[in-house]
């Protein structure tokens, strides 16, 4: 890659390279041990992003992933998720500090929280190529279990939720 200005910001005809002679993209960061990327914001940073990696189509931010200070303190910092729809950013999934899930929320109040406010389902799961199950056979479970485990091994499930070929239908039950 050849230099072609050095005055006020470098700008770079072809690949860039951190650690590596050979890049094959256009910014490549390469290390054999150390962390590759570090962002460190020399700021007070109450209540904003620490740090941020946006994703732009046309100079328009389209996704974010950023690192937010929540509060006050060393630990009070959790990593969001952003979208854009019509030009406005708006939160979709939050990991916070002691590492509970929300999706559809900014406050996780269980290990995993979704939230949702408009009509239809909150969570859908789909099995592909259903057309060859057996009456009888499983489309699928949700299997609710505690810390139990059978004699097996495996976690023993206090409750569970299966859907179940019924000639050209399908039926829940539940346990």
């Amino acid at each position: 890659p050849s230099l072609e200005n050095q005055h006020g910001g470098a700008i770079f005809n072809g690949n860039v390279g951190i650690g590596t002679t050979n890049p094959s993209t256009m910014l490549e960061l390469y290390s054999t041990g150390a962390p590759v990327l570090s962002f460190n914001r020399n700021a007070d940073v109450e209540a904003s992003d620490i740090a941020r990696i946006d994703f732009q189509a046309k100079d328009i931010v389209r996704t974010s992933i950023r690192t937010k200070c929540i509060g006050t303190g060393e630990d009070t910092t959790d990593l969001r998720f952003y979208t854009s729809n019509v030009g406005s950013m708006s939160q979709q999934m939050v990991i916070d500090k002691v590492g509970k899930d929300g999706i559809g929320t900014s406050e996780p109040s269980t290990e995993l929280t979704m939230q949702k406010t408009n009509a239809g389902p909150v969570i859908t799961l789909q099995r592909e190529d259903t057309d060859d199950l057996a009456v009888g056979s499983s489309l699928g479970m949700i299997s609710f279990s505690g810390n139990e485990t059978d004699t097996m091994g495996a976690y023993a499930a206090a409750a569970y939720i299966e859907a179940q070929a019924v000639g050209d239908s399908w039926t829940a039950t539940a346990n």
